[in-house]
C-alpha cells in the first residue's frame, strides 16, 4: 500500500470493492486515498451516501456502482475505451 506512505496522517482512507472505481474515483475526489480491498470483519467503516444522494434512481436500480456513475458524468468518455 504505497499511497500510505506519503500520505498525511489525517487524510481519509476511502475503500471501494473494484480497483476500477479506486482509479476512477481518486481525479474526482483527490481528498481522498481511495484503495480497492476485500472488507472483512473488523473493519470500522462510516458509508458515504453520494451515490445514493446523486445516481438516478433506474442506475441504482440496475445495481451501478460508484465508478458507472463517474464515467457518465464525463463527456469526453468513450464507450470504445471499455474493455
Amino acid at each position: 500500500m504505497p499511497q500510505l506512505q506519503t500520505a498525511d496522517a489525517d487524510q481519509p482512507i476511502a475503500l471501494v470493492e473494484a480497483p476500477k472505481t479506486a482509479i476512477i474515483s481518486m481525479s474526482y475526489f483527490s481528498g481522498f486515498i481511495w484503495m480497492a480491498v476485500v472488507l472483512g470483519q473488523g473493519l470500522q467503516i462510516t458509508v458515504s451516501a453520494y451515490l445514493e444522494d446523486n445516481a438516478p434512481e433506474d442506475e441504482r436500480a440496475a445495481g451501478a456502482d460508484l465508478a458507472d456513475f463517474l464515467l457518465e458524468q464525463w463527456h469526453e468518455y468513450s464507450t470504445q475505451w471499455e474493455v
